[in-house]
């Protein structure tokens, strides 16, 4: 029964639940290579069952409108359990495994392809506005003041800058070559872009270069940060000194 439960998952023809002699299969018993090519096939099946097809222009408008409805849905814990039980016990085998880790081998993307990404990625960023990069980016998130900051370092000066009464904007969006490239601060009152860092990803050097050859644009490590009294309100200098402090780390 529990090679006839396996030949059954999945099965859409006349024989589906059949336990008779009518079903070909009543009484036997797929060999080990039969069971490794259904339990291939059931989990190709399962990662794309469009495999080969493609939708309709009047499925692909639905499946858009839905889609654009979804931006920022997130499913209920009893649906995620419901879908994590209903994966449980298909587990699929090492040559399907090797398949998906080559398939994109290779694989380009045409340079309108890029754009159209690049485009609705930006769409995107433009009505989530700073909630796109708290859904899906990483980081220590820090709350102050209502606002979401990926580190605690980010939270402390946006006090500091509050309490000397410098109008700032937390995270505005620059063009770059690179692409988009988004400095942690600009403070209104200098015209100056601040990014504060502890640690760099692959990219973030390289956004973070380009974006300097283009804007007014100083970087804070923990030294200059440490300097400026951001770890300590005892020491915190007056408006106009921590002004001067910033140009001074800029030149």
């Amino acid at each position: 029964m529990k090679n006839l439960k396996l030949a059954r998952i999945g099965s859409k023809n006349g024989m589906f639940g059949r336990v008779d002699s009518l079903n070909p299969m009543f009484g036997k018993k797929h060999s080990e290579e039969s069971i490794e090519k259904i339990k291939d096939a059931r989990a190709l099946q399962i990662i794309n069952p469009m495999q080969g097809r493609h939708h309709s222009e009047e499925t692909r408008k639905k499946l858009s409108e839905a889609s654009k409805k979804r931006i920022g849905y997130r499913h209920s814990e009893k649906t995620k359990r419901k879908i994590s039980n209903s994966n449980m016990g298909h587990a699929v085998s090492d040559s399907v495994k090797k398949r998906l880790s080559n398939f994109h081998t290779g694989l380009k993307a045409s340079e309108g392809a890029r754009k159209k990404m690049s485009a609705s990625r930006l769409k995107y960023i433009k009505k989530l506005g700073n909630n796109f990069f708290i859904k899906f980016n990483y980081g220590h998130r820090t709350e102050y003041n209502g606002k979401t900051f990926r580190s605690s370092w980010e939270a402390k000066f946006a006090k500091v800058l509050d309490d000397l009464k410098i109008v700032w904007q937390y995270e505005p969006m620059l063009e770059i070559p690179y692409g988009l490239y988004f400095p942690d601060f600009y403070l209104n009152d200098l015209n100056l872009y601040v990014e504060i860092k502890g640690y760099w990803r692959n990219d973030a050097r390289i956004k973070f270069d380009q974006a300097s050859e283009i804007y007014p644009l100083i970087l804070l490590t923990h030294e200059e940060l440490k300097m400026l009294g951001i770890f300590d309100y005892e020491n915190i200098f007056d408006r106009e000194s921590f002004i001067k402090k910033l140009i001074e780390i800029m030149t």
